[in-house]
């Protein structure tokens, strides 16, 4: 193999070495970026996550005490029932009810579940006669509030008036042996109670929600309501606590929880940055390379010289002996 072979092979390993410095740099840069990348992205999203728990307690603490506080004035309503089962000034305690909490749609008394006083009357003349044990849609929620005898809150309904409500029954128990008498209903009108709360601004700041509840009869998620129809991104839930019923409330930012604009901005400073390191560590291999190479060639020259300068001084030795002869 002749020396020209063996220096192309040599500078062709260089070469090879060089890129694999390169490559090798890139990638290890590369997998740090990606790394911090993905840690500062996950700080991010925590961050989000706590603040949306806040929101949502908020939100859920503000409605149930909105809804709870109107459902809990049955409890002195009840309290126009006599043990005789006949009601004394029932319709001028409901009005002031009314007058003082305008989200109450109506107050109504259903004796053995019939509906037979409504306050206002107008408006809600349908209802008189109603019987809740019969009806398909109210028949089991009025089971489950007779039989835990506990004040139950059902729906959202569609009242028979025509309208929408969240409706809260409080079984009424009379005589010695506790008898069930009927219940004392209160009608909040809805989805306007929802509008008295804070959800409202989610939206407004970025954020979509929902509303749920399994229904109690068919057991399946009924939808109470919601921010828009986009599917949401793993939303942060939470439990609403209501008089013998649940609801969930669900949060999630509008556009998701990655910032895909800041990712991007970090993905292209990143891979930037790791050629440049890429294309350094690639430059740094290839000088020492040179100069060792030029080390190499010196060391090479210079042992040629001193050879040369050798064989020189043996020549010029020589040439007295010869002179002699």
């Amino acid at each position: 193999m002749t020396q020209g072979s063996s220096s192309f092979i040599l500078l062709g390993n260089y070469r090879s070495k060089e890129w694999l410095a390169g490559i090798s740099v890139f990638l290890m840069s590369a997998i740090i970026s990606a790394s911090v990348l993905w840690h500062l992205d996950t700080m991010r999203i925590n961050e989000m996550k706590h603040k949306i728990k806040d929101l949502a307690k908020e939100n859920s603490f503000y409605l149930y005490k909105k809804i709870d506080q109107m459902m809990a004035l049955s409890y002195p309503i009840s309290s126009t029932i006599l043990e005789d089962g006949q009601t004394h000034d029932f319709e001028s305690i409901a009005k002031k009810l009314i007058l003082h909490y305008p989200m109450i749609s109506e107050i109504a008394l259903a004796p053995n579940g019939i509906i037979k006083n409504v306050v206002p009357l107008s408006g809600n003349e349908k209802a008189i006669g109603f019987n809740l044990f019969t009806d398909p849609q109210q028949r089991s929620e009025a089971l489950i509030a007779r039989e835990s005898g506990k004040l139950t809150l059902a729906g959202p309904l569609n009242l028979v008036q025509g309208k929408e409500g969240i409706v809260g029954r409080l079984p009424v128990f009379k005589g010695e042996d506790k008898k069930f008498w009927g219940f004392v209903i209160i009608v909040i009108r809805f989805p306007d109670i929802l509008h008295t709360n804070a959800l409202n601004d989610l939206t407004k700041n970025g954020y979509q929600y929902t509303i749920t509840r399994i229904h109690p009869q068919t057991k399946q998620l009924q939808m109470i309501a919601a921010s828009s129809n986009k599917k949401m991104d793993h939303p942060v839930e939470t439990i609403i606590k209501l008089p013998n019923a649940q609801w969930k409330l669900h949060i999630a930012p509008t556009e998701g929880w990655h910032d895909h604009w800041l990712l991007a901005i970090g993905t292209t400073i990143g891979t930037l940055i790791s050629l440049l390191l890429g294309y350094v560590a690639k430059q740094f291999t290839e000088l020492r390379h040179h100069r060792y190479l030029l080390e190499k060639r010196v060391y090479e020259r210079t042992s040629e010289i001193s050879e040369t300068k050798n064989q020189l001084h043996t020549l010029l030795d020589t040439i007295p002996e010869l002179i002699w002869l």
